[in-house]
């Protein structure tokens, strides 16, 4: 799993002013922040919000055969405690069928 490092970024001199780039990160649809990421490091050492499309929640038999894309998740059950606190679910999940989720959702 890789980590990310928030002490080895560089200080960034926007031309824009910074209420207004802080207000850009905050109010941004998913896909604008997936985008705000992708550019400067900065962005996601300043709100470190994990961005995922779709997540598949399944037990071991009934897992989807797709490969999954960049912003998407495939958990077994017992996998649960590896999922990070700061997730934005920006798509849909998928359940299995007889899956106790709900030490999941709180």
């Amino acid at each position: 799993m890789l980590k990310f490092d928030s002490t080895n970024y560089f200080k960034q001199d926007f031309s824009l002013p910074s209420p207004l780039i802080r207000y850009l990160m905050i109010n941004s649809y998913s896909e604008n922040l997936k985008n705000l990421y992708k550019t400067c490091k900065y962005f996601y050492s300043r709100l470190q919000i994990n961005i995922i499309d779709y997540i598949c929640l399944s037990d071991e038999e009934s897992f989807e055969k797709d490969k999954p894309g960049p912003y998407d998740i495939s958990l077994y059950n017992h996998q649960f405690d590896k999922l990070p606190n700061n997730l934005w679910l920006a798509g849909y999940i998928h359940l299995s069928d007889n899956l106790n989720i709900s030490q999941f959702f709180s």
